[in-house]
């Protein structure tokens, strides 16, 4: 594989799975605007009407609290059971004798994960980059994987040429070097030639 196609594949491969992301946050935060928008919708009508608890259709994502001198009127979400709010992000506004307490819920890495598994396009995405991705380092290998045994062949050839030519090794410890060597240079070209078929 030449350098020009290796990142030309990597781009694709980067553009795929960043794509799902961006795909996945784009839906989940989509999503969670609209249930947003249908929880103050209901907050606003629950104090239109005087109502002591604001029932929101998706409480886990906000809550709500109205501090009036004469009542406080919370969403259902915080009479049912405690809230983390640690978990939330919020605002308190006070207005003339009245506060608004208005927290939505903070989003997590977690939950764009589920969004991708939720979303077809977005996995489908995903799982196209990362097979570019593996091509790429798989083939890379190959590629590293073979020039190391071409380089390995040609360092036991000079081993080998040096054992021959030195005076210093006693003859019979150098005939069993040359053998040995022997022994390793057909393994390593049997196996070059068994990776190039």
């Amino acid at each position: 594989m030449n350098i020009f196609t290796a990142l030309f594949a990597m781009f694709c491969a980067i553009f795929f799975i960043v794509g799902s992301f961006y795909i996945a946050s784009d839906y989940y935060y989509y999503s969670k605007e609209e249930r947003i928008s249908k929880d103050m919708a209901m907050a606003l009508y629950s104090v239109k009407t005087n109502s002591n608890q604001i029932v929101l259709p998706y409480g886990e994502d906000m809550v709500v609290v109205i501090k009036t001198p004469n009542r406080v009127i919370k969403s259902t979400n915080l009479i049912n059971h405690p809230i983390d709010q640690n978990l939330f992000h919020g605002t308190t506004q006070k207005i003339g004798n009245d506060t608004l307490i208005v927290g939505v819920k903070i989003s997590s890495f977690g939950e764009i994960m589920t969004e991708l598994f939720k979303t077809p396009i977005a996995l489908g995405m995903f799982f196209i980059g990362l097979a570019i991705a593996t091509w790429i380092v798989w083939s890379l290998r190959k590629t590293f994987v073979d020039y190391l045994d071409e380089e390995l062949i040609e360092r036991l050839k000079a081993l080998r040429l040096t054992i021959a030519t030195a005076k210093i090794i006693p003859q019979e410890s150098s005939e069993e070097a040359k053998r040995i060597i022997d022994i390793i240079l057909s393994y390593a070209k049997e196996r070059s030639k068994e990776k190039k078929s």
